[in-house]
C-alpha cells in the first residue's frame, strides 16, 4: 500500500488515501476527538479467527455508548445507517435507560431521546440505495422508525 496523500499530510477535513497495487483505493479521514463527547468505552477481547494472530483487545463503546452516540448521530444527519443501526440496537435490547440518560448528558439536546424524531423516515428507495448493498434488508425505513421510537417511548415517557 501507497499513501498518496499521506495520513500525515492532510488537513482534518480532507481524506488521505491508501492505493494497493491491484489499483484498490480506499479513503480515510481522521478527525481530532476535540469537540466531540466522550462517549463510554470498554476494553473487549477480539474474536480470535486464525490460530496464528495474537489476541487481541480493542476499546469499543459499551452498548448505551453506541444507542446514545447513534441516536445523536440520527438527529443530526438523518442517514439511513444511523437508523438501520438504531433498529439493530432496538431488537436486542439496548435503546435503554441508561442509553438514554448518556443521550440527556452527553448529546445535543441535554434531553433523553424524542421518539418523535423518529416521525420522518429517509425515503424507501433511499433506504435501499444507502443499505441494500451493505445489509440484508428485512424491514422498511418506516418499520424501522417505527421500533426505534417505540423503544425511546419504552424508555422515556
Amino acid at each position: 500500500m501507497t499513501w498518496n496523500p499521506a495520513p500525515t499530510a492532510v488537513r482534518e477535513q480532507e481524506p488521505a488515501t491508501a492505493h494497493s497495487p491491484d489499483g484498490a483505493i480506499v479513503r480515510i479521514q481522521l478527525l481530532s476527538a476535540t469537540g466531540y463527547p466522550r462517549w463510554p468505552t470498554e476494553r473487549v477481547d477480539l474474536v480470535q479467527r486464525y490460530s496464528d494472530a495474537p489476541p487481541a483487545r480493542l476499546s469499543v463503546p459499551t452498548a448505551a455508548g453506541f444507542a446514545a452516540a447513534k441516536a445523536s448521530a440520527w438527529r443530526d444527519r438523518r442517514a439511513s445507517r444511523d437508523l438501520w443501526d438504531l433498529w439493530a440496537l432496538a431488537a436486542r435490547g439496548h435503546l435503554d435507560v441508561e442509553a438514554a440518560r448518556l443521550y440527556a448528558r452527553l448529546g445535543p439536546t441535554n434531553r433523553a431521546p424524542d421518539p418523535d424524531d423518529y416521525e420522518t423516515a429517509p425515503e424507501q428507495r433511499h433506504w435501499e440505495r444507502d443499505l441494500g448493498g451493505q445489509v440484508r434488508l428485512t424491514i422498511s425505513a418506516g418499520e424501522a422508525a417505527d421500533a426505534v421510537a417505540t423503544a425511546w417511548r419504552r424508555v422515556t415517557v
